[in-house]
């Protein structure tokens, strides 16, 4: 492991952003989250949401639900204190965001068709909430972080209400959609148990995810990790022996290559997506090495 480390830590030094750096730094070497912290603030816009690219395959300057929730998702994996300035900053923007309409998270947003990124990332007026995601997720970090019975927390709290009548009317095998769920699950599991939220996740998991490995390293697909956020994640125990066989190649793939490497193009703005895809490789590099300590 410490071989794959060091592999992983030269390719970090060469292509990978100083996010990322610091992110390897406090999860694997055991420095602190002032670090990542700091690196993360670097995306924050004075309105309190995040972008410039913190999300590689987009890079509009202007904040966004989806720029905000990658972000709640470093803070939160780096274990912020719940009164830092950062995350309070991030939870006013949810409150405030221009793109809270019909009671849910836009996905995207208009400026995205303005600069250079992924073509399933451009703006199409009527297409810009993709079903609950991010807005599964974002109920979560708003019930764990928000300020109990504030604005904010009420509406996180009928948000989730609004994501589990969803799941349940329309069950979803959207693997984006079904990981701000399982988010949700995790972030509310204690504060609201719910079987049936439970049940419902574990079959629709079970049901999308990718039962092949031959496709983790080729396709664009559901790979074990991408739904599940941890042992407590519905479906987990049916899925371990998965888990761990995606988990053996990708540290396959990283002795051969040097990296996690990404299975999707943008096929336009080539020198963008180059940029994009070394930071991507990075990203899932770091994310490998996240995924071994939760699911070891």
């Amino acid at each position: 492991m410490e071989e794959l480390k060091s592999t992983v830590k030269f390719y970090l030094s060469r292509y990978g952003r100083s996010l990322e750096r610091a992110r390897f730094a406090h999860h694997l070497e055991g420095a602190a989250n002032t670090h990542v912290l700091s690196e993360l603030r670097r995306y924050q816009n004075r309105d309190g949401g995040f972008a410039k690219g913190l999300e590689p395959d987009f890079y509009t300057p202007e904040s966004s639900p989806i720029a905000t929730w990658s972000a709640l998702n470093i803070m939160d994996k780096a274990g912020i204190d719940v009164n830092h300035p950062m995350l309070n900053a991030a939870l006013a923007y949810l409150e405030n965001t221009p793109y809270f309409k019909d009671g849910l998270y836009q996905t995207t947003i208009p400026s995205m068709n303005d600069h250079p990124g992924a073509p399933w990332w451009r703006y199409k007026e009527g297409e810009e909430t993709w079903g609950f995601n991010p807005s599964a997720s974002l109920a979560g970090f708003i019930l764990k972080y928000a300020e109990k019975d504030s604005p904010l927390w009420l509406r996180g709290k009928a948000l989730r209400e609004r994501s589990l009548k969803a799941l349940k009317d329309h069950p979803s095998e959207d693997m984006h959609e079904l990981r701000c769920y399982a988010e949700l699950y995790e972030h509310t599991r204690e504060t609201f148990p719910d079987d049936e939220f439970a049940n419902l996740l574990k079959t629709q998991i079970l049901k999308a995810v990718e039962q092949d490995p031959d496709n983790y390293q080729s396709d664009y697909t559901a790979k074990p990790t991408a739904l599940l956020v941890s042992k407590h994640t519905p479906g987990y125990a049916e899925l371990r022996d998965l888990v761990q066989e995606e988990l053996r190649r990708t540290t396959l793939e990283i002795q051969e290559k040097g990296f996690a490497d990404i299975t999707w193009t943008w096929g336009t703005h080539e020198d963008a997506f180059e940029k994009a895809r070394d930071f991507w490789r990075g990203i899932l590099s770091v994310d490998y090495f996240l995924a071994m300590q939760t699911f070891s």
